[in-house]
């Protein structure tokens, strides 16, 4: 079956490429063999446009931190630290903030390390057939399980792309209403409005690929779960049908089932090296913002409703999130 035939079943077109989400998340920068950044000044601009993003993570987070030991007014203005003016203890504030940044400035890293770049290749690959930049057989998948995989990628990707969209509304509104109303008038315009703007890139890309990268995690986790359950369908049609076949047939069926389940686990341990780190940072810290957040919502009596409400809002998609990630991965051991 031709690249186009296959992109037609697949309901795509050439368009498709997750390398775009990947690039408006700011975390890719690479060519690929298809020379899709035709010039080194595009490819630089993406690769300065990674960098910034990966610094802007780790900054946040440094730069919460060190508020946390800033009492003074002046120290508090110059730092931006717009959690001193919603009310509350700080660490309430700054624990789960802390904590999200260090799970995006992870993501954004595997995808910055040079090192990782050959398992950054692996992982895009599934995404490959759906455009017809590489057949079925490229990558020892038959027809069924690349419609099921395709199906689910977009299906996954339009809640994505609605969820990003109120997440960054909501996150918007939030910051607005603190530097607008409670940051103080005098120092608003030199030292609110910068601060304020930073917020608002930040929350442009970090909450971008801190939603996409569960996505991403999920697809993967999907579509080598779909592997497995394909070698293990293979070997069940054998047994179902033995006295049907004849030697030969048995044995090349066989040796098939083998051959995608040898190339399913040699895909899975490559795959474990890229996710592993972040998988580990990511229920370790997701675990404690939610159990932590969680007593907020319940018990702090210091907090403002609307805090307590936002709290309680995205500790549940905290929860949401996680649930995605953990599940994921038990469906992938559950299905080899």
């Amino acid at each position: 079956m031709s690249n186009k035939q296959e992109r037609k079943q697949f309901n795509v077109d050439d368009s498709f490429s997750i390398e775009k989400y990947l690039i408006t998340w700011g975390v890719w920068s690479e060519p690929n063999e298809e020379n899709e950044f035709p010039n080194e000044k595009q490819q630089r601009w993406l690769r300065y446009q990674q960098t910034f993003v990966l610094v802007l993570t780790w900054f946040q987070a440094f730069k919460l931190s060190l508020t946390y030991f800033i009492n003074d007014k002046r120290g508090v203005i110059y730092l931006g630290d717009f959690l001193a003016f919603v009310g509350g203890k700080k660490v309430y504030f700054i624990l789960p903030y802390v904590c999200w940044m260090l799970i995006c400035g992870d993501f954004a890293f595997l995808f910055y390390n040079k090192n990782l770049k050959k398992y950054r290749d692996e992982v895009i690959k599934p995404y490959k057939v759906l455009n017809g930049k590489l057949l079925l057989n490229d990558v020892n998948i038959g027809n069924t399980t690349a419609i099921r995989f395709a199906r689910r990628v977009h299906l996954t990707l339009w809640v994505f792309r609605q969820v990003r969209k109120a997440t960054h509304l909501i996150i918007y509104s939030f910051f607005t209403c603190i530097f607008v109303f409670l940051w103080p008038r005098e120092d608003f315009l030199l030292f609110g409005i910068p601060w304020l703007i930073s917020c608002y890139l930040w929350t442009y890309y970090c909450a971008s690929f801190y939603i996409g990268s569960m996505v991403m995690f999920h697809h993967i986790c999907y579509y080598l779960a779909l592997k497995f359950e394909e070698a293990s369908l293979d070997v069940k049609y054998v047994l179902d049908n033995f006295d049907h076949l004849t030697k030969y047939e048995r044995h090349r069926k066989l040796w098939e089932s083998i051959e995608k389940y040898c190339d399913s686990c040699r895909e899975l341990q490559i795959y474990n090296k890229f996710w592993q780190s972040f998988v580990s940072l990511h229920i370790a810290l997701e675990v404690l913002i939610i159990t932590f957040v969680a007593y907020l919502v319940l018990f702090a009596d210091d907090l403002e409703p609307f805090i307590r409400y936002t709290f309680a809002l995205f500790a549940f998609l905290t929860l949401l999130n996680l649930s995605v990630v953990a599940l994921s991965a038990a469906m992938v051991n559950n299905k080899a």
